[in-house]
């Protein structure tokens, strides 16, 4: 879908360091920003860079945390973290911001989705970015916090 000028009730998913069990949203200082409504799964492929997953098309199943934006600003900022430059330029962004519809919830929401290549990259089988890094101990032990709602990883 094509980039769309946002509002500020638009929704996002975060599914990797962005979630709240991570402090990137702390050191952006998006997270009074962000007002998060629940858990959700939409259809694609996880794989990992290292320290931060890549989404691409798929037959997967993967997990990420749906956000309501309440500022405006925020989606900007997540541009740049994401290398997000120009709409629709596959060759020059790292990532492409676009809308897909969830599985659950019902919802429509923004994504960053990866353009590169994954040949050769780790799959995360489970979807779930949290899984993966307690287990590969991806990142500084310390920002790998258990959210209160994952009963079991």
């Amino acid at each position: 879908m094509t980039n769309q000028p946002q509002k500020s009730d638009d929704l996002i998913v975060l599914y990797g360091t962005l979630m709240k069990g991570f402090k990137l949203q702390d050191e952006l200082e998006i997270r009074e920003k962000l007002e998060f409504i629940s858990e959700c799964t939409f259809s694609g492929d996880m794989y990992s860079l290292g320290a931060y997953p890549a989404i691409v098309d798929g037959v997967g199943t993967t997990t990420g945390e749906l956000y309501k934006i309440t500022d405006p600003l925020v989606l900007p900022a997540l541009d740049v973290v994401h290398h997000f430059d120009q709409p629709d330029d596959s060759e020059n962004n790292i990532y492409q911001r676009k809308k897909i519809k969830l599985a659950e919830p019902k919802e429509e929401a923004w994504i960053y989705w990866y353009s590169g290549d994954v040949e050769g990259l780790d799959v995360v089988p489970s979807g779930s970015w949290y899984e993966y890094s307690l287990k590969q101990q991806v990142g500084k032990p310390s920002e790998l916090e258990k959210p209160d709602d994952i009963e079991k990883i």
